[in-house]
């Protein structure tokens, strides 16, 4: 485990020589011996991690199994495609991300806050898209406060 790995950049992801910015040519890793493991031939120390690599993907397939999940891997995950994507579409959630609450009452509360934010906003809005600069939006308003000055209500 004494020579260091090195990695040459490769060319087609990077512009012509003269033109690398910060990026060097190669790059290299020197890999050292954990310690602890010094009784153990480099030969040995690399089954004592293969197996225990394959032991872990085990428990973690067994656990995707249980859980109704796929799992793939080394074999498969280093067959596919580098620019593969997934097929299909993740399912919806049944909390919707803006208010992710899981007490009914308080979960009810936010969501009329939410939709008092969005009524406020809207007829905020369409008074400052007819020309009402002095229009006064929400708090909790921020790219058109950010980008335009706008008005908002006291966050207080």
């Amino acid at each position: 485990m004494a020579d260091p790995l090195v990695a040459v950049r490769p060319r087609q992801f990077f512009r012509d020589e003269d033109d690398h910015g910060k990026m060097p040519l190669t790059a290299s890793l020197r890999l050292a011996r954990p310690p602890g493991f010094d009784d153990l031939s480099d030969d040995a120390l690399r089954e004592l991690i293969a197996g225990r690599l394959l032991q872990r993907e085990n428990q973690l397939a067994e656990l995707a199994a249980a859980e109704g999940r796929a799992f793939l891997g080394v074999k498969t995950v280093l067959a596919q495609h580098w620019n593969d994507a997934p097929t299909t579409k993740e399912p919806r959630r049944k909390l919707d991300p803006r208010v992710a609450e899981r007490d009914p009452v308080r979960r009810c509360a936010a969501l009329a806050r939410l939709l008092d934010f969005w009524r406020d906003y809207r007829l905020a809005w369409l008074r400052f898209a007819a020309g009402d600069r002095a229009a006064v939006f929400p708090s909790g308003t921020y790219a058109l406060r950010v980008r335009f000055g706008v008005h908002c209500a006291d966050t207080a």
